[in-house]
């Protein structure tokens, strides 16, 4: 007799969790029949794995995300005047001022464009380009050039920035840790019980009926506890290795 085997969704991360009951909801709509006369339990675990999947989108915003996205604009603007100012004095009439400018350029050659790098790649960069043009090898071409102030405003802007990175990612961890926990709350009994129904209804009437979709969710069981086993098995390595190498 067919049976959809018996699965704890507890060890499941949030993603993982919200991926394998939306699986399981797809499942049973695809095969509808398996939903008549469950419609009873059915319609609760929906409504629950719908409530989920919002809270997931929800926690993908936060209040400080504007805030964020204006302070890298501010600091990518600070970056593209210095290096067009710089830039520009490599055609100034004095010889001198050309030869400072050149050697800027350089530096700023070597970082490339770093408004199209990642969130935190543009911010690392950003910290040692600034502690670059500050270090004594170039102190006399900023000098010349008088560009002292607007580095100093370009490392300002770039820490204000990484406070603020900081600020949204603290915020999203402790809303997603909650309100991820409250959702999953709710879905993991309305799972069960579905689950428990179906797996009697297949007793009783027979499991023609239900079969395809039985299988389905056990290969969706199968597959995710190869994920957990997977993710277990490396985190597990990386033990060893640490305690190798202290050994050593």
């Amino acid at each position: 007799m067919k049976q959809i085997q018996n699965f704890k969704l507890d060890k499941l991360r949030n993603d993982e969790h919200q991926q394998f009951v939306t699986d399981v909801l797809a499942a049973a709509e695809a095969n509808a029949t398996v939903i008549v006369g469950v419609e009873d339990v059915f319609d609760p675990f929906k409504q629950a794995v719908t409530a989920e999947i919002e809270c997931q989108k929800a926690e993908q915003g936060s209040a400080v995300t504007k805030n964020l996205i204006e302070a890298d604009d501010y600091r990518d603007r600070l970056f593209k005047g210095l290096q067009m100012g710089v830039d520009a004095h490599q055609y100034h009439y004095d010889d001198t001022v050309c030869e400072s400018a050149r050697r800027l350029m350089r530096v700023f050659d070597l970082y490339g464009d770093l408004r199209s790098k990642p969130y935190k790649e543009e911010s690392a960069a950003l910290t040692n380009l600034v502690h670059d043009l500050k270090g004594e090898a170039y102190s006399a071409d900023v000098t010349l050039l008088s560009k002292a102030e607007w580095i100093t405003k370009l490392g300002e802007a770039n820490d204000g920035f990484i406070a603020k990175f900081d600020e949204r990612a603290s915020e999203l961890s402790a809303r997603s840790m909650g309100a991820a926990r409250a959702a999953r709350a709710t879905t993991d009994p309305a799972y069960k019980v579905f689950i428990d129904k179906i797996n009697a209804a297949a007793v009783f009437k027979g499991e023609e009926v239900y079969a395809v979709f039985i299988d389905k969710v056990n290969y969706l069981i199968d597959y995710t506890k190869s994920t957990i086993a997977a993710r277990q098995g490396r985190a597990q390595s990386a033990v060893n290795a640490t305690v190798a190498k202290s050994e050593n």
